[in-house]
């Protein structure tokens, strides 16, 4: 039995217990809300009504007529635009009678008769002139509390003039438009509590590996080297319940190597009094220490294993920081945009995407050459770094064209950082483990996919968009500063021996089935997903209404899918050799769910295209890689697996960064809604053209098919 193993039970049993801690607090959160959200709205509308009651009151001192006071609809109007939670001013006589009001929904003039009534027999009491005085006077708690009318909320003041009532001010709000204030705010506690326990479980994964799973697994592993007769290594002493027996172990494994050195050093000694004495005791200690394996020189190695989850919580750490921008950085880079034309035109505002995606391509060779020399530790705090001041830059950005610099810094940031996290798992792993240690990495990668768009929406909605930069800013410094101990034990790669990238290029060049997969795959893929996910929805859903929130739930889907999916399609196409199939099936279902939004320009239509974008992609991007090694066997063997797979994800990401120029040019051209069908409809015929490429050549190459080896 592994310590894997034996402590999954307390791992699930530790997750539970936060799980039930996040559920208590969720609805004890929401049960909150409820009993505190009338009473707010209550205090709005009286402090929004005494300011237009004192307004009034003062104009009916000159001795106008109530029912004559001019430009009182115009300003009734003013009011509301600047507070869209109301949604009408009225103002009655005594009887109810209607003499001025504003508001897109109104209630019932008999409605608003009884109110008036009711409102007038309540505050008989009140007494002065004014209505701030009438309030402090009033001990009725319902006379400032607003009551339910028809579809409404609604409060009443009355408007006096000396000691004479004239009227009543009416201020309402929508009730519905209350319960969808408490639905959003709820499903924001809900996406808090998934996100909470995604964070949980990653950072609870780390810890019991960190600190329970592997100095148990350290301990185990030496103790059967020893048994095995391997005296070479010792344990590193922590302070937690294996820290005893490691300084026994490495006390044991000192003693016999300084040992063994003595007894070495003897018999040379002898070698020179007594030679046949001394080979008498090389005999002896040849069989003394026969089936053992001690240290060079006596000087035993600190066993010390790569921590993989390392490499996984960093990831996670970094992904988050940079997609907490995602659900809004059109929305943002549209409002500097504005200040060059206006309105700013769909082109200019897809070009600070445009600029990460293609600086975050280019700076990935730079960004590997720098891993190999500085190692993955050094590599990814330089890339924290950039990516913190390329965050705060951009949180702060004067104009549009500072916005463009900051976020290519904060690319190239994002560059060191993956490349750093993926050096770290190639260099620490053997290619039997390659499989596992790269499903550990793209895991940290799809739940920060998840949590970053979902929390980055609900922290603009709540503290803006340069606060929500400063806390993606904190938290790429802090996966900086954390690197230094999850990645410290990936030393600086060793440079394989170059050749030519022309050679190589060639050979790709010339092989019709990479070139296919290319053109009809790996380019749309992303095409799809920057142009569609990353600029259309938060554009597409924001005129339609939708909250940066909203945005950032919708585009939550295509990470959930992706987690939860890609690893069950990935395991079927290894089983059942469906990589060409599931590539081509993806790509369809990527591409017809975008269809629909041109006939049903709804944010249920955006949804569904999101999620099947999401179920698509997660049933082809693991299998695209795996017909990357198939085809490319060829290039591959000759010029390794690095540059080939680093030859297929520069013209991957070059083809993502093309996607937001081009959904842009076909939003100017056609909308938003229009873009987004025509993009659909170009992911149904590159996948059509794929599959039928792919059924006439076949997925793997015949061997008279391969080209001649290129010389290098």
């Amino acid at each position: 039995m592994t310590a894997s193993f034996r402590f999954t039970r307390l791992f699930a049993l530790t997750l539970s217990l936060i799980v039930i801690a996040l559920v208590s607090i969720s609805f004890y959160a929401a049960w909150v809300l409820e009993r505190s959200l009338i009473p707010q709205l209550d205090r709005k509308m009286l402090t929004v009504g005494v300011a237009v009651n004192a307004k009034l009151e003062r104009a009916l001192r000159y001795d106008i007529p109530l029912e004559h006071l001019p430009g009182v609809t115009d300003f009734f109007g003013t009011v509301l635009a600047a507070d869209p939670d109301l949604a009408y001013l009225v103002l009655t006589r005594h009887d109810g009678t209607v003499l001025h009001q504003y508001g897109t929904l109104l209630p019932r003039p008999e409605e608003l008769a009884r109110a008036t009534t009711a409102a007038l027999e309540t505050r008989s009491a009140f007494q002065g002139t004014a209505v701030a005085d009438s309030i402090e006077q009033q001990r009725s708690p319902q006379a400032l509390t607003a009551h339910p009318l028809g579809d409404f909320y609604d409060l009443a003041l009355p408007l006096r003039s000396g000691e004479t009532v004239l009227g009543v001010l009416h201020i309402g709000a929508n009730a519905n438009f209350v319960v969808q204030k408490i639905q959003e705010i709820l499903f924001d506690i809900a996406i808090v509590f998934v996100i909470a326990i995604l964070v949980a479980f990653e950072l609870l994964l780390l810890l019991v590996h960190h600190y329970l799973v592997a100095p148990i697994d350290r301990l185990e592993t030496v103790l059967r080297r020893i048994a095995d007769g391997d005296l070479s290594h010792t344990l590193p002493v922590s302070r937690d319940e294996t820290g005893w027996p490691a300084r026994l172990l490495n006390r044991l494994v000192e003693q016999l190597n300084v040992a063994q050195q003595r007894l070495l050093r003897q018999a040379a000694h002898l070698q020179g009094v007594a030679p046949a004495a001394a080979g008498r005791l090389s005999t002896n200690l040849g069989s003394l220490w026969r089936g053992f394996t001690l240290a060079p020189e006596g000087r035993p190695v600190l066993y010390q294993p790569a921590d993989l989850f390392g490499a996984r919580i960093a990831t996670f750490l970094f992904i988050f920081a940079a997609e907490l921008s995602q659900p809004f950085l059109p929305l943002y880079a549209r409002a500097y945009a504005t200040y060059l034309s206006n309105p700013p035109s769909p082109l200019l505002v897809s070009l600070p995407l445009t600029v990460f995606t293609l600086a975050a391509a280019l700076s990935m060779p730079l960004a590997g050459w720098r891993c190999e020399r500085a190692g993955s530790s050094r590599t990814f705090a330089e890339g924290a770094l950039l990516m913190t001041l390329g965050l705060i830059g951009a949180g702060l950005a004067f104009n549009f064209y500072d916005l463009l610099v900051w976020r290519a810094l904060t690319a190239v940031g994002y560059a060191f950082m993956y490349a750093a996290c993926q050096g770290y798992v190639v260099v620490n792993t053997s290619p039997q483990q390659r499989a596992s240690g790269s499903a550990l990495f793209v895991s940290g990668l799809m739940a920060a996919t998840i949590c970053g768009p979902a929390i980055g929406g609900i922290l603009a909605d709540r503290i803006g968009y340069t606060a929500t930069f400063g806390c993606a800013a904190m938290l790429a410094a802090g996966a900086g500063l954390m690197a230094f101990g999850l990645l410290r034990t990936a030393p600086p790669s060793t440079p394989a021996l170059r050749r030519s990238a022309h050679g190589m290029i060639r050979q790709l060049a010339g092989n019709s089935r990479f070139v296919l997969l290319m053109l009809f795959a790996a380019i749309p893929a992303k095409l799809l997903l920057n142009g569609f996910l990353f600029f259309l929805v938060p554009l597409t859903l924001n005129e339609f209404g939708d909250s940066r929130s909203e945005i950032g739930r919708v585009a939550m889907l295509y990470g959930l899918a992706a987690l939860f999916l890609g690893p069950l399609f990935a395991r079927l196409a290894d089983r059942f050799a469906l990589h060409g199939l599931l590539v081509g099936v993806g790509g369809l279902l990527a591409g017809i769910g975008l269809i629909p939004v041109f006939f049903f320009p709804t944010t249920t239509g955006v949804l569904v295209g999101v999620l099947l974008l999401g179920v698509g992609q997660a049933m082809s991007i693991s299998s695209q890689l795996a017909l990357v090694t198939g085809i490319g066997r060829s290039p591959i063997e000759q010029f390794g697996s690095g540059p080939v797979l680093g030859s297929y994800r520069l013209i991957e990401r070059l083809g993502g960064a093309c996607g937001p120029l081009f959904a842009a040019g076909l939003a100017a051209l056609f909308g938003y809604a229009g873009a987004v069908t025509i993009i659909g409809m170009l992911g149904v015929l590159t996948a059509t053209l794929f599959s039928v490429s792919f059924l006439v050549l076949g997925v793997e190459p015949e061997p008279d098919d391969e080209p001649p080896p290129v010389a290098s």
